[in-house]
């Protein structure tokens, strides 16, 4: 079930501050909009209603498309926080981007977010230390036809010396956004 917390709203909504998500518990809808006036309400119930709506899917990694959508069908894909451990499992990751990009309509986007590993160690900390190396990981998925086009830098930590395993750092970890898109 989707949830919606009132930070959420609120950055959906910045000029109606006042609005929350009802403490019901139910599913969002129209009517889990509380505002302070009834134009804020209706404004924001509108504007919830053209969301997207998100289902999860859950396929095995080498064939992560259902049949039936997997030539040129999806806008959008992301893996988060997770592509370094498909090293350790022995997942075939070339057949997991080219099914990927496969299924990608021609502009569509691919984004993948990972902890930052040592230059030079490619995928071999994935299992120890949960981290991959950003250009193993860029060089891969560029490898299957995608194009590189943007770095998210607003997980990064210069300071973070990257030898320790994600979950127990001192400080913050060094993360990495990519973002690739299908020609």
């Amino acid at each position: 079930m989707l949830q919606f917390d009132a930070q959420l709203v609120h950055r959906a909504y910045p000029k109606h501050r006042r609005c929350a998500r009802n403490a019901s518990g139910s599913a969002p809808n129209k009517s889990t909009f509380k505002c302070s006036s009834g134009a804020a309400q209706s404004k924001a119930a509108k504007r919830w209603h053209r969301a997207a709506i998100i289902v999860a899917i859950v396929q095995r990694f080498e064939t992560p498309i259902p049949e039936g959508m997997s030539e040129n069908k999806l806008d959008f894909a992301s893996l988060m926080f997770n592509y370094h451990d498909l090293g350790h499992m022995g997942i075939d990751r070339t057949a997991m981007n080219r099914a990927i990009f496969q299924a990608l309509k021609p502009g569509g986007i691919y984004v993948v977010s990972d902890h930052a590993g040592r230059d030079g160690t490619g995928i071999s900390e994935a299992g120890t230390l949960h981290r991959i190396e950003e250009a193993f990981l860029r060089n891969e998925i560029e490898s299957v036809g995608f194009k590189f086009v943007a770095e998210g830098g607003f997980l990064r930590n210069p300071n973070d010396p990257r030898d320790k395993n994600t979950p127990n750092p001192p400080q913050p970890k060094d993360d990495f956004v990519l973002k690739f898109v299908k020609p």
